[in-house]
């Protein structure tokens, strides 16, 4: 035999085999030990630090002794140190005691687990060392480069082994078994092949002297072989007994964990320190943390104030040192805090769990909010219902037999008595009206088992003084003083009957004028429709309305238009017959319903009413002429029902309105076109406005002082494809009362900028762009920034834009009028009075806001200078113009005769079909720069 030979020559198959299996269950163990240490407590966790780490170790140094007692050469076999043999071990159990205690802490870095793989794999290399030195009779040589690949392959095995079994921490399921045993295997048989790697390095030349005789040749096979036996069966156990302890631990773990999952009472757990370790459902609930974000902090910190939580972390501290001192009591209320800092009250019990090492706290909280407020409102109910009877707003009466027992003191104010005593003896009969007492009787003598079949019965009753009122009562049968009585709570409903006589006078009757109102009115037609029906009769249905009504409620105000309403009902009232039905059904709308007549005879009344109605009318200093549209339709000629009469009535008053208004109209089949017309056009606005239907003329205005043209007014039509060209007079009423009169003013200020801008681009001589602004429009709130808007986007200068408001408008409110058109002013706008003299407001809206032009309505132009009043008008206006520093522009101006006038009094500027009717964009370009005196050659 050579004189030095490796150890690997010598190794059965067997051995290998054995040597792997015990490395698979060595390092099960290893991977599963730290988890097991975790999951216990007390005992148990102490058995299994001492148990794992001795199985463990044994394993290790089983390793190496299989490997080094299996050498066997010709001739004999090596001897044994024992005591250094039997140092491997302990050394062995040493390092696997420092390895488990290292893995087994809750929290670990990379850097704490790469540490503890380097401990463990330098123990087991020092194992193997001193495995090596317990060889006797052998001269040991070392191959370097393997000594070192061996031991930086244990190294790396072990530190893989740490980081695994920090992964295998979380509880266990069928799949964690499976890739644990796998990861078994595999590092399993890495350790086996590091273990052989290092005894290739090592090489064994036998001692001259070795006696070869005192033992067989394989004795230490046998016992290498003995040492793996016990080393499979040690580990074995130890494997069982976790398969075992993890089937109680997941069931304890599933029983613990769906019982705090499924608690309606918060749970939280924590350690010796206060840090929160379980948060369940519930309390993320309540207090709004998420079970991510509160594992891990301070409980007193994150749950209470600043104040209780230091409070807290010290009661918990005690109770940690003293378990049999529980400073938070069997059951505390405290004030809890939720993740937005809002406060609640708390109900809070903290418990220690037993025999658990290191301690650990289970603290059970409730939220009691809706118990305080139950409890206040119990004390609050019980505290009322004593008082009840006593102190009731309601009289409470105690009877029985119908002789009073007892009253309270609202009863006593009731029944005019000064004090309950006065009433007590005597008997409910005698204050019951008569013709009630059959009633009263019923209630008073209803079994107990009845009464509260029964509902409450209205009576009426005297009072001590014999006013009459009206009580509602309920009796109830009640124990007072150890016997049965009658409890009569009663009310007094005097007020509230009179209420609903009031309530049914509003319903049927109109509030301002007294008159019947439409509710009434079609009682009272069906009524007398049928009567004339049966006759063989004939009736009239007129429809009412006030011309202009909405602007005298505009300028003057509401309370002068509800005076005027009230006037004009008493003219009506007068013009009409004994038996004639009048009502007033809305604002300035009145129906009369004219039994018993003709055609002829309705027309009459309807001249009644209109010659009437001529009448000036004195409202608060103001004289008022009103003018009615009356629409007649006849019974049964039109319909023999009273909707489609009143309908019908509608649809003829509209058609006197499209006539001129200040008159009558019959129904017929053309007024249902005509009102349907007006509907199709209000439908269109809305298309029109859409598909940009809406174009612009402009009318020239000339200064008279230069003769040069000053600028131009813009006034928009409706071209629409399905009725043609639509006069303004038509569409603009109807786009201010449906409110499109917004967009539509909107529209038509941005295509009036955009064409001036389009003017100066071109080089023609800048002139200013009148642009009508109706009521509801100054009314917007957001009226000046979007006019700036416009103003930004065209690039048009607010010098050349001139923004023309009616009468109407400086009427209102004078200090929200004045601060907007301050705004507009500071943006370099004219501001004008369009139609100057129309109106119904006073005239100190002239030296109170910051206007620029009075613009003349035509009605004054129209006849001069042959008409001495319009003449001394106009003359008047442009006086008064003039000492407010004021521009007057003369509108309608239509001769020569008008325009030599409106000069000679010194009127600012004229616009008419005299000098130029409105015209389009491209016809007002070859116009402009022109003068007065080209424009009257030209029309000549």
């Amino acid at each position: 035999m050579n004189q030095s030979q490796t150890l690997m020559q010598y190794y059965p198959i067997g051995l290998i085999v054995i040597c792997l299996i015990i490395s698979v269950f060595a390092s099960y163990i290893a991977l599963d030990l730290p988890r097991l240490l975790l999951a216990s407590r007390g005992k148990a966790r102490r058995y299994w630090f001492m148990g794992g780490s001795l199985a463990l170790g044994f394993g290790l140094w089983a390793l190496h002794v299989i490997g080094t007692m299996a050498y066997r050469r010709e001739g004999g076999a090596a001897d044994y140190y024992l005591t250094a043999l039997l140092s491997s071990l302990g050394v062995a159990i040493l390092v696997a005691f420092a390895c488990i205690g290292l893995s087994a802490r809750r929290e670990m870095s990379a850097a704490q687990m790469v540490r503890n793989g380097l401990l463990l794999g330098l123990g087991v290399c020092g194992t193997h060392a001193a495995g090596a030195l317990a060889l006797d009779q052998a001269r040991i040589a070392y191959s370097p480069t393997l000594v070192c690949v061996a031991a930086v392959l244990t190294i790396l095995v072990c530190v893989s082994m740490q980081i695994l079994a920090s992964r295998f921490r979380s509880p266990v399921s069928p799949l964690s078994r499976l890739v644990k045993a796998a990861c078994s295997i595999a590092m399993g048989t890495i350790i086996a092949a590091v273990q052989y790697v290092g005894m290739i390095a090592l090489r064994l030349s036998p001692l001259a002297s070795v006696s070869t005789d005192e033992f067989e040749p394989n004795i230490y096979f046998w016992l290498a072989i003995g040492v793996a036996g016990w080393s499979i069966l040690v580990l074995g156990i130890v494997m069982l007994c976790a398969n075992f302890a993890d089937r109680r631990i997941a069931q304890q773990v599933a029983l613990n964990g769906s019982l705090i999952e499924a608690a309606s009472d918060c749970i939280v757990v924590i350690d010796a320190s206060g840090r929160i370790m379980e948060f369940n459902p519930a309390a993320e609930r309540i207090f709004g943390h998420r079970r991510e974000a509160a594992v891990g902090r301070f409980m007193p910190e994150l749950l209470f104030t600043t104040l209780l939580g230091d409070s807290y972390r010290e009661a918990i501290a005690r109770y940690v040192r003293d378990p049999g001192d529980n400073p938070f009591g069997e059951r505390t209320e405290t004030t809890g805090m939720r993740a937005d800092g809002t406060m609640f009250p708390l109900e809070l019990t903290v418990t220690r769990i037993r025999k658990a090492d290191p301690p650990i706290l289970v603290a059970f909280m409730r939220d009691i909010t809706e118990r305080r407020r139950a409890e206040a409102a119990l004390r609050e109910s019980e505290e009322r219902y004593r008082k009840l009877v006593h102190y009731s707003p309601d009289p409470v009466i105690v009877h029985l037999n119908g002789m009073i027992l007892f009253v309270n003191s609202a009863a006593a104010v009731t029944l005019g008595a000064k004090e309950p005593e006065e009433l007590m003896g005597r008997f409910l009969a005698d204050f019951i009206h008569p013709d009630d007492r059959e009633i009263a009787e019923i209630g008073l003598n209803t079994p107990p088992n009845r009464l509260s079949e029964s509902g409450p019965a209205e009576l009426r009753c005297y009072k001590l003084s014999g006013e009459l009122i009206d009580l509602e009562v309920k009796s109830i049968f009640v124990k007072w003083n150890g016997r049965g009585v009658m409890q009569t709570i009663a009310r007094d409903v005097t007020a509230k009957k009179q209420a609903a006589q009031t309530i049914r006078q509003m319903a049927y009757y109109d509030r301002l004028t007294g008159l019947p109102n439409r509710n009434l009115f079609l009682e009272l037609v069906h009524g007398h429709l049928r009567q004339c029906a049966e006759g063989g009769a004939e009736a009239a249905v007129m429809f009412i309305d006030l011309d202009r009504f909405k602007t005298i409620n505009d300028t003057l105000g509401h309370h002068v238009g509800d005076e005027l309403l009230k006037a004009f009902s008493g003219v009506l009232a007068s013009s009409m017959r004994k038996g004639d039905i009048l009502s007033r059904i809305a604002g300035d709308e009145f129906l009369v319903l004219v039994p018993s007549t003709t055609e002829s005879e309705a027309s009459d009344i309807a001249r009644t009413i209109l010659s009437h109605a001529n009448t000036p009318f004195m409202i608060e200093g103001h004289s008022l002429i009103v003018t009615p549209s009356i629409g007649i339709s006849m019974f049964p000629k039109d319909s023999e029902e009273a909707e489609e009469l009143i309908k019908y009535a509608d649809a003829a008053m509209y058609r006197t309105k499209e006539l001129g208004k200040n008159g009558y109209s019959f129904y017929d089949s053309n007024v249902r076109t005509i009102s349907s017309r007006e509907m199709q056009l209000e439908q269109g606005l809305h298309k029109a406005l859409e598909q940009d239907e809406f174009l612009l003329h402009y009318q020239p205005r000339f200064d008279l002082h230069s003769g040069r043209m000053a600028g131009v007014e813009a006034l928009v039509r409706w071209h629409s494809p399905e009725y043609g060209m639509v006069s303004p007079a038509e569409f603009i009423p109807l786009a201010e009362e449906s409110g499109l009169i917004v967009p539509i003013g909107e529209l038509i200020l941005r295509k009036a900028c955009e064409q001036n801008r389009r003017w100066i681009d071109a080089g023609y001589p800048p002139v200013r762009m009148a642009v009508n602004l109706s009521l509801v429009q100054f009314r917007q709130a957001h009226l000046v920034d979007r006019i700036e808007q416009v103003l930004r986007e065209t690039g048009l200068p607010g010098e050349l834009l001139e923004l023309e408001i009616t009468e109407s408008v400086a009427s209102q409110n004078e200090r929200a009028v004045a601060e907007r058109l301050q705004a507009v002013k500071a943006r370099g706008i004219t501001v004008s009075i369009d139609d100057f003299g129309t109106g119904y407001s006073s005239l100190s809206y002239l030296r109170q806001y910051p206007l620029d032009v009075l613009k003349i309505d035509r009605s004054f132009i129209r006849n001069l200078p042959h008409s001495s009043d319009d003449t001394a008008i106009v003359q008047a206006i442009i006086a008064m113009a003039h000492s407010l520093h004021l521009s007057v522009c003369a509108e309608g101006v239509e001769t020569k005769e008008q325009l030599d006038f409106l000069r000679e009094h010194g009127c600012s500027e004229v616009q008419g079909y005299y000098l130029s009717k409105p015209k389009a964009a491209e016809e007002i370009e070859t116009i402009l720069g022109t003068t007065i005196a080209s424009r009257i050659e030209s029309a000549s």
